[in-house]
């Protein structure tokens, strides 16, 4: 009986592909969505500096929207 070796080359070569497929995948996703990206961490900071600023001057609008859980 013989039994079957495996070609470790053609594996990691197979590997390396595989990996090589998926960044790439990502890295277009990404480009693609670049403008919906950059906006959305626009529209975050906006709405963190206004929290920030609520929070801090207005500490009576803080606590009763603590009070409702937000």
């Amino acid at each position: 009986m013989s039994s079957t070796t495996f070609d470790w080359g053609t594996v990691v070569n197979k590997v390396q592909e595989a990996l090589g497929a998926v960044i790439e995948a990502v890295a277009t996703a990404l480009k693609d969505n670049a403008n919906v990206i950059g906006s959305l961490l626009v529209g975050m900071a906006v709405v963190g500096v206004a929290w920030y600023t609520v929070s801090r001057y207005f500490p009576a609008i803080s606590r009763v929207l603590g009070r409702l859980g937000l």
